[in-house]
């Protein structure tokens, strides 16, 4: 297995929440150095780093989510996100990367927020807005393992879709966590 972004790679991903969550799958049970990087594109197409957060690797999925008290990302915009797996500080070559581009959309009208999380994760997720529906599925902990389950195989199918075109693994790494999250 390898280090995986939990997010779409074929297509972007969308939120409506200017303080998303971002979530990858960590392979790897040793403890290394990863750092999470949030990329806002300019008119010309180039990255620029607007945050660069140091983390501390855990096995399986971890997630970040973009403190309310500071400035969120701007609706209309798209960005880009990764992590870097630091394997050996000693060889930046060796690092594991993986990441995805997120466009922040406005909310749907129609929308409901008194409803149950895990509902409103099904909503978000039928209204194509996939970094919503983790977020509310991650945040409900292991009543939602079913649904984080069904998450991850409708997008591991939409990659496989898309894999004769783009020549994506996204689809086979994203089966794969859901394999290790079974057991």
């Amino acid at each position: 297995m390898s280090l995986t972004a939990l997010a779409p790679q074929s297509h972007v991903g969308q939120t409506a929440s200017t303080h998303p969550t971002f979530a990858w799958f960590v392979p790897d049970a040793q403890p290394r150095e990863i750092i999470f990087q949030l990329y806002e594109y300019g008119l010309n197409g180039s990255r620029n780093v607007i945050q660069e957060i140091p983390l501390q690797s855990s096995p399986g999925i971890m997630t970040l989510s973009l403190p309310k008290d500071e400035p969120g990302l701007s609706v209309g915009q798209r960005y880009g996100w990764r992590v870097v797996l630091l394997c050996n500080p000693n060889s930046p070559s060796s690092a594991l990367v993986a990441g995805a581009d997120i466009d922040v959309v406005h909310k749907p009208g129609t929308f409901s927020d008194s409803i149950d999380p895990l509902e409103k994760a099904k909503q978000y997720a039928e209204a194509g807005l996939w970094y919503d529906a983790l977020a509310e599925v991650l945040a409900s902990g292991n009543e939602a393992s079913i649904l984080l389950e069904e998450l991850l195989k409708d997008l591991a199918e939409l990659e496989n879709l898309q894999a004769a075109e783009k020549g994506s693994e996204q689809s086979q790494r994203l089966t794969q966590v859901v394999e290790v999250l079974r057991r």
